[in-house]
């Protein structure tokens, strides 16, 4: 942990102990049986991961990433007690989402800042922060899809959706080869580019493409001849890729949100 993401080690102990006291905890009792509600090594490396300035601000990053993904509320409490016991600090968290959550971005959206929406907001952005990826489980209707709204509003991002369903592919979210549909504006735009370099009025694309063919072409711009050879190709193509959601919101550094991923197969 020390090694990959170069904290103190002071700090580095402390996490290693507290996934330490965790497996005993495991071990004597039956908390953490669910497969997801235990802590990993992954989760160790992302936690070591995010600036900490003192053991109160580590202890609450462990805690944002340890205990809020917990469905049981008593595995939460432990969580907590042992984080406290091994960076000798107290944790209040909702003082500390409070604190954290930005008063101008509560200004700038009409909706209720309850305090389940703060933690929230405080949760997902400390995420996206620290450029990891986010798992949102909850009920309809808490809010889930309304905070990633509110965010990419505030920081001035596209947020790119698709909602999921039972029949949803890969090619849905990556992309996929799709028929060439856009076939007569295409030889549109090779007509017109034709008819501006030869200076002649044709309707016939097949005739201006001889009479382009016959010309001398050394006095044309080098720019308009590859712009009339790549019209010419994409008129020779069926099918072309067509960018899914994800691949387009990577290409334009914007969130990408895959709503009610339940649902998929």
């Amino acid at each position: 942990v020390r090694e990959r993401c170069q904290i103190a080690p002071s700090y580095a102990k402390k996490i290693v102990e507290v996934y330490r006291q965790l497996s005993i905890e495991r071990s004597a009792s039956r908390l953490f049986e669910q497969k997801n509600s235990f802590a990993t090594l992954r989760d160790l490396f992302r936690w070591a991961l995010r600036e900490a300035v003192g053991y109160e601000e580590l202890a609450a990053n462990g805690y944002m990433l340890l205990a809020e993904r917990c469905r049981n509320p008593q595995e939460k409490v432990v969580i907590k007690k042992i984080l406290e016991k091994v960076m000798k600090v107290q944790l209040d968290m909702n003082q500390y989402y409070e604190a954290l959550e930005n008063k101008d971005l509560e200004n700038e959206h009409s909706v209720v800042w309850t305090g389940a929406l703060r933690r929230l907001a405080v949760l997902v952005s400390t995420c996206l922060k620290n450029n990891e990826p986010i798992l949102l489980v909850g009920e309809t209707g808490c809010g889930k899809t309304t905070i990633c709204q509110i965010l990419s509003s505030y920081m001035n991002k596209e947020l790119i959706m698709l909602n999921a369903h039972q029949n949803t592919e890969t090619g849905d979210i990556l992309g996929a080869q799709r028929p060439v549909r856009n076939r007569s504006e295409l030889q549109g735009k090779l007509s017109t580019l034709l008819e501006e370099i030869l200076q002649t009025s044709n309707d016939d694309l097949d005739q201006l493409l001889k009479l382009y063919d016959e010309s001398d072409n050394s006095n044309i711009i080098p720019e308009k001849i590859a712009e009339v050879k790549r019209l010419r190709d994409k008129l020779g193509i069926l099918f072309e890729w067509n960018d899914g959601p994800l691949i387009h919101a990577l290409k334009t550094a914007n969130f990408f949100l895959l709503d009610e991923i339940s649902l998929a197969d």
